[in-house]
């Protein structure tokens, strides 16, 4: 919620020292004899010795007294000796020669029969030279302030300078952060004097305090105190001061400046003992974009005092002025000036940042692109050569945010990392993560593209900053680094970062290629239980998709031996023309073995030569063809077509090497062949050839049976 509103009460006539009954803000009473020493009566001194009585006879024979002698009409000053030292003592007094006043006033303070008037004097003064002396160093000189103004006050509590010295007391006790000690003195001088014209300063002191410790909202109540009930009072000026430092602080800017606008209407030339608040009015009426009041005061306080420490940021203050007032060609000289000047100070660097960045980007983003090499340059020098400069967390956001745009990915995650390292709990950390997430995004992107997923794992490695940032990397940059881990083979890492892009709630262009992601890893791994776990999954899919999940549902089904509910998902397979010839090849395949388990000879006869035609575009699967050519040469010998037969078998006899385990059983089966052809000349080649090739083997030994028999019975022939 905003701060209330600054109430301003209209200027009064300046009253009388003492008649002034402004009510001072509520306070806690406290008893003066918890903070100040009790005051000891002393007993007055008695009279000078009278003479012994006299028996009534002597009284009697006594003469008449003679007349008493007259009594003079001054008596003696008994302070007298000492008026020179006294005199001494006031003169440095007025002059605010503390030094010199405390020497004379603590030899004064030492003598015996100094009069009870002077005595006063003396030690108030005391107190208030040894105040006045040490007002830089209050703390460090606490003890002899505090028993000076005890000391005062013991001997006379009630004297008209006792308001001073709680006042002072209070003040004394605030150096030292002993905030009820103060107040307690401070209560006592409003409870005794609550006309005094001090009773304002102590809420002035009480707004320095609270605005020297960053408490601004307390500060603030205290100087609105006294700048609304006390508008005359000399304290006003200063306390007008504290609350628009308040209220700048807390970001109540319109406020802030109401406040100033009232000190400049109410003492014109308010900065001529402090010029450095024309900086703080200008501060002020830039941050509520009263850009030519802001750009007058700043230029009048440079003006004043061009030396000022400041002089580096009041140029490039001023320069961001004239941007703002659309005129950058002054900024940019003035920008060059504060370069120039002070290269190496704040106000400089920064008109090196405006110069490079052609305006004000104090907010690094990553809309924002300054693609030219000495903005790189630039940053560099502000982090390398002034680590310590608040402007170096700043020049290192915006320079990671040039490698992005200048697509030095790897160069961005690096500025980002060791910044996350050094300074962990800086104010630019979001906006570090936000850059860094951002690099990374586009380093999977482009790697991804370019299949060179291992460079993707090494920099998600190497900056560990990004694991806490997983849930906020776009689905792309997730599923992108998912790609990733399969291709390092990390499969199950994989598949947790694809599967929440399941859901019905993802966009489809998402599930899809969550979808083809992890149904890879499942095929390439065999994992046909999980594939088959997918198949919901089809009705909502894109017809592409929705085939490639039906026919590895169907090919999972047929690995799980429940061909019979895979044959429906092969029927439709196998009708669709869109499918790949591979894919339509094996689900004619597993159909034409379905028929062969079913003796279906005639569709066995269909499948396997189409699946045939179809798998042996890309012979990718060897054992499936010559299953294909297999059935082929049984449904055809079985159905008597024993040339087809010959023939399909001949062409398996092509398919299989020599090396193969079936190659025997299929060299025998042609010898069959053969001989049911009534080829003997080419039987007995082939069972010749097995004979030789698999001596030790079953079908090379059933072709030397084969062989045997024959030759007796050709012997038996030749004897009949």
């Amino acid at each position: 919620m905003g701060r209330a509103p600054i109430l301003r009460q209209p200027v009064v006539e300046a009253e009388p020292v003492g008649e002034d009954v402004v009510e001072p803000a509520p306070v806690t009473e406290i008893d003066p004899s918890e903070s100040l020493p009790t005051v000891v009566a002393e007993e007055p001194d008695a009279g000078p010795d009278q003479p012994e009585s006299l028996p009534e006879s002597e009284a009697a024979e006594t003469p008449s007294p003679l007349p008493a002698p007259p009594i003079p009409d001054q008596a003696e000053d008994p302070d007298e000796k000492y008026r020179p030292l006294l005199s001494s003592a006031r003169a440095a007094m007025m002059n605010s020669e503390f030094d010199v006043a405390i020497t004379a006033l603590r030899a004064l303070s030492n003598i015996p029969d100094l009069s009870d008037a002077a005595r006063e004097e003396v030690l108030y003064n005391l107190g208030d030279a040894l105040f006045g002396l040490h007002q830089a160093d209050l703390a460090d000189n606490f003890g002899p302030i505090a028993q000076a103004y005890e000391r005062a006050m013991n001997f006379n509590p009630k004297s008209q300078r006792t308001a001073t010295a709680l006042r002072n007391l209070g003040v004394l006790h605030l150096r030292v952060n002993n905030l009820p000690e103060a107040r307690a003195y401070f209560n006592v001088l409003k409870r005794d004097y609550p006309h005094d014209p001090l009773v304002p300063t102590t809420e002035y002191y009480l707004g320095q305090f609270f605005l020297e410790r960053g408490d601004y909202d307390q500060a603030a109540n205290y100087f609105q105190v006294v700048v609304q009930n006390h508008p005359e009072h000399s304290i006003a000026q200063q306390s007008s001061v504290g609350l628009a430092k308040a209220l700048n602080a807390m970001g109540y800017d319109e406020q802030a400046f109401q406040i100033m606008d009232f000190m400049e209407k109410r003492w014109p030339r308010y900065y001529i003992d402090e010029p450095e608040l024309l900086e703080l009015a200008g501060i002020i009426a830039l941050r509520v974009n009263a850009l030519e009041s802001a750009k007058q005061r700043l230029l009048t306080y440079y003006n004043l005092i061009p030396d000022t420490p400041e002089a580096d940021m009041l140029l490039a203050r001023i320069g961001d002025i004239y941007l703002l007032s659309g005129q950058p060609d002054p900024a940019r000289r003035v920008f060059e000036r504060a370069a120039e000047l002070y290269p190496d100070q704040e106000g400089g660097l920064i008109a090196k940042m405006r110069l490079v960045e052609g305006g004000i980007h104090d907010e690094p983003s990553l809309d924002d692109m300054f693609a030219t090499r000495r903005a790189a340059e630039v940053y560099s020098e502000i982090i390398s050569k002034h680590p310590d400069s608040p402007l170096a967390a700043v020049a290192t956001i915006k320079l990671a945010i040039w490698q992005i745009w200048n697509k030095r990915l790897e160069d961005s995650l690096m500025v980002v990392s060791e910044f996350l390292a050094t300074q962990p709990n800086h104010s630019l950390v979001p906006k570090a993560l936000e850059v860094g997430a951002e690099a990374f995004s586009q380093l999977v992107n482009r790697n991804a593209a370019d299949g060179r997923y291992p460079e993707i794992l090494e920099q998600w490695h190497a900056n560990v900053f990004l694991h806490d940032l997983l849930d906020e990397l776009s689905p792309s940059t997730q599923l992108g680094l998912a790609m990733a881990y399969w291709s390092a083979g990390e499969m199950e890492q994989a598949i947790a970062l694809a599967r929440p892009y399941l859901g019905e709630d993802t966009p489809k262009e998402l599930q899809i290629s969550a979808l083809e992601l992890i149904l890879g890893i499942f095929l390439e791994q065999q994992e046909w239980t999980r594939i088959v776990d997918l198949a919901p999954l089809r009705d909502d899919l894109p017809g592409p998709q929705r085939r490639e999940l039906t026919y590895s549902v169907a090919l999972a089904k047929e690995n799980l031996g429940r061909s019979e509910d895979a044959r429906p998902l092969w029927r439709k397979l196998a009708e669709d023309l869109a499918l790949s010839d591979a894919q339509r090849g094996y689900a004619l395949y597993f159909l034409a073995r379905t028929a062969m388990q079913e003796e279906d000879f005639e569709r066995v006869y269909l499948y396997a030569q189409e699946a045939l035609s179809l798998l042996l575009l890309d012979r990718e699967d060897p054992g499936k063809i010559r299953d294909a050519v297999t059935w082929l040469t049984q449904v055809t010998e079985r159905s008597g077509r024993l040339q087809e037969a010959l023939a399909w078998a001949l062409e398996l006899d092509q398919l299989i090497d020599r090396s193969d385990p079936d190659w025997s059983m299929s060299r025998y089966r042609l010898a069959q062949l053969y001989q049911r052809a009534q080829n003997h000349a080419e039987w007995q080649a082939v069972l010749e050839d097995l004979k030789a090739e698999d001596p030790q083997g079953l079908y090379g030994r059933l072709a030397a049976s084969a062989l045997q028999g024959q030759t007796l019975e050709d012997s038996a022939g030749r004897f009949f």
